[in-house]
């Protein structure tokens, strides 16, 4: 099981702590971008080739092969992904 090239739990909390307007605008657009990679990876990955902290993770994001129309961004409260039905 490999979770690459995910991005990992802290980066996502890390993402999610730091305030957008606190971000450069090519900060934010990278957290955008890579964002929607790993919430594509996600979504197309099969739950038994995940490791356990990524398999919950994306249950509670969303981005699960069961869950294909799931739209891309995070769902913690607070931070803005550029989406307005996800925040992270």
């Amino acid at each position: 099981m490999s979770d690459l090239p995910r991005k990992d739990i802290s980066t996502h909390l890390g993402e999610a702590a730091k305030p957008d307007s606190m971000k450069s605008t090519v900060e934010q657009q990278k957290e955008k971008a890579t964002g929607h990679a790993d919430d594509a990876i996600g979504r197309n990955t099969a739950q038994e080739h995940k490791g356990p902290i990524q398999k919950v993770w994306d249950k509670v994001q969303g981005n699960t092969p069961e869950s294909p129309d799931a739209a891309p961004g995070n769902k913690l409260s607070g931070v803005n992904t550029g989406n307005p039905e996800r925040t992270i």
